[in-house]
């Protein structure tokens, strides 16, 4: 995760961080139906469940009010500034990527509560050692909406617009070779591209074909022997590319970037069966509990 850090000070005087985080991706809404991350902030994005929390109710008011930017555009965070314009102690606190206190050097700060004002939260954090305390303020100003939260969408999007970025260097170095003549360089550059462009339109092929149609195939699984499962499992998968051998998608569970989600059954001598996937979480949660209230099987 990228960061772009800058420190200012609130009306009290105290320090005030800001911390650009860029592609934040924040579905819409950020919070499934039954409570739970469509990602890990934490793992994903290095933001506490809270501050997440506050950003996705965030993101909500925003497009209540029809504040939006393109499409699969998503970034977090203030203007740039210069951590080194504030004092030593800031300075510190930049330095050391806002995880210590810039006091004396405890690497457990703790963070308060978050309040969340128009397109700013800002959450208070002390020092458990010497008691030092001071904000970290955050801002969204951009965020990326996918429709219902479908990563898989969002997913072909990005790669549709490194296809568009590759498409226009490639055209810049054929101009310029045009221009210029042959120069094996630029011909090295362009086979480069040439490659990459090959292994994205692979991608897009397999995730197109990836794609479930929100299939819901557990009764057929279950049969009329519903005792040998005791459990339900979701988890997300992502497109690995395609078996150039056999032209098969190659896939693996990916929780914190999925393409799309599955549902699990346990059999309770060991071992999963595939019984839906999902474009979405929140489709693969009401699945897994039509089937838990059905069956009586726990969701794990």
């Amino acid at each position: 995760m990228h960061h772009n850090l800058i420190v200012t000070k609130n009306e009290d005087g105290r320090p005030q961080v800001a911390i650009v985080v860029n592609e934040l991706n924040i579905t819409n809404p950020l919070i499934s139906e039954c409570g739970r991350f469509e990602v890990d902030p934490v793992a994903a994005y290095g933001i506490s469940l809270q501050l997440a929390t506050a950003l996705a109710h965030l993101n909500e008011t925003l497009v209540a009010e029809g504040i939006a930017v393109s499409p699969m555009k998503s970034e977090l965070g203030l203007l740039r500034a210069e951590a080194a314009k504030g004092n030593d102690a800031q300075r510190r606190y930049a330095s050391h990527d806002f995880s210590t206190c810039p006091m004396c050097g405890c690497a457990d700060p703790q963070g308060g509560s978050i309040e969340v004002d128009g397109q700013t939260a800002t959450q208070e954090v002390t020092c458990p050692e010497c008691g030092a305390a001071w904000n970290d303020l955050y801002r969204l100003v951009g965020f990326e909406v996918v429709e219902e939260g479908n990563s898989h969408l969002a997913a072909i999007g990005r790669l549709r617009e490194k296809l568009e970025t590759l498409d226009k260097a490639a055209f810049s170095l054929r101009e310029a070779i045009g221009s210029l003549g042959a120069q094996p360089e630029m011909e090295a550059a362009l086979g480069a591209l040439n490659a990459k462009r090959m292994g994205i339109q692979d991608e897009l092929v397999a995730l197109g074909e990836a794609l479930p149609g929100n299939a819901r195939y557990a009764t057929a699984i279950i049969g009329d022997a519903p005792q040998i499962y005791d459990a339900i499992e979701i988890r997300g998968v992502r497109v690995v590319g395609r078996d150039p051998s056999t032209g098969k998608t190659e896939l693996e569970v990916d929780d914190v970037n999925p393409v799309f989600w599955s549902v699990y059954l346990h059999r309770k001598e060991g071992g999963v069966e595939c019984v839906g996937d999902f474009a979405t979480r929140p489709l693969a949660d009401a699945y897994a509990h039509e089937l838990s209230q059905t069956y009586g099987y726990r969701i794990v």
